[in-house]
């Protein structure tokens, strides 16, 4: 997500380096893809899960909650804090396909549209991981 937010400061190093940018994107897209499915989890058209937002799971949570002698406590206001904190947090709510999607799209309307992106910002990317990134995208 960070180096997603980095292209909205438009700064030309920045749009310089999409090709690495891409390719840590193509990376990560993949793995995810790979190790959860990447598939979305729609009910009454609500996402409730995806593999492309990290997310703790609830079972992680309550195992965290268990002492060594085998017992369990409530929660302490520490830990309702954190889990609120959690819940809240941009990296374990938002859609990284989507956060990604949206971040190229107002790139292009800063250069130009989409045919100046192609020509300036581009340019210097494999067409290969361009053609990859297109499939991910989609």
């Amino acid at each position: 997500m960070g180096l997603t937010a980095l292209l909205s400061t438009n700064d030309p190093s920045v749009l310089a380096n999409l090709g690495s940018i891409m390719n840590v994107w193509f990376n990560v897209l993949s793995e995810v893809r790979d190790s959860e499915g990447g598939e979305y989890v729609f009910t009454r058209e609500i996402l409730t899960s995806s593999a492309l937002i990290y997310w703790r799971d609830e079972a992680e949570d309550t195992l965290e909650d268990s002492t060594d002698f085998g017992g369990s406590y409530a929660p302490s206001a520490h830990d309702r804090r954190k889990r609120i904190f959690l819940q809240n947090d941009p990296v374990h709510n938002t859609n990284l396909l989507t956060f990604m999607k949206e971040h190229l799209v107002q790139v292009q309307l800063k250069v130009g549209g989409a045919e100046v992106f192609k020509e300036v910002c581009l340019k210097n990317v494999d067409d290969a991981l361009v053609d990859q990134m297109n499939t991910l995208l989609i």
